[in-house]
């Protein structure tokens, strides 16, 4: 994480993404799913998808990477109980620490950044056309990989985590 820098080439997908699709439309992921994802992934022929529930299937943590540096944007849902608590699926963490963007459906993501250093988009159909326009514009995504990286980097890493916790212990 500490040594990652931005991907701005070298792709061979559109996008991609890896995880899985889970749940029922009142409990899961499957609404974001088809509201969000699938018309991204719709948009190009030229697109990967892989984890339980999919043609694909589940693929190593090593492929996880490898398919996800070789995209062009990554698209980053969460399902509908995440984003009523406002929680950050491990996904986000993922895609940008791998040094790749993907456009967050999570109002959540703003407890850690700023709306200027983040694409947050909760209307789907904003969304998609905010996962193309990225698509098709990658130097665009530089300044938000560059800015999550750096926060990841020197606040939201292991190290420092432990750090604050610690500290926080050993003063109570």
């Amino acid at each position: 994480i500490m040594k990652s820098q931005p991907i701005l080439d070298g792709f061979e997908y559109d996008a991609a993404f890896v995880g899985s699709k889970w749940g029922t439309d009142t409990r899961g992921n499957i609404k974001e799913w088809d509201r969000y994802l699938q018309p991204v992934l719709d948009s190009s022929e030229n697109t990967l998808l892989a984890g339980r529930g999919t043609k694909m299937g589940p693929v190593s943590v090593d492929k996880h990477v490898e398919i996800l540096g070789k995209s062009r944007i990554c698209p980053i849902i969460h399902a509908t109980s995440w984003k009523v608590e406002k929680g950050i699926m491990d996904r986000f963490w993922t895609v940008f620490s791998l040094g790749r963007f993907g456009v967050v459906d999570n109002e959540g993501v703003l407890d850690f950044y700023d709306e200027k250093d983040v694409v947050l988009e909760m209307d789907p159909d904003e969304y998609i056309a905010k996962s193309i326009y990225y698509m098709k514009n990658v130097e665009k995504q530089l300044p938000y990989i560059e800015a999550i990286q750096k926060r990841i980097k020197t606040e939201y890493n292991q190290r420092e985590v432990w750090r604050k916790i610690l500290g926080k212990i050993s003063k109570g």
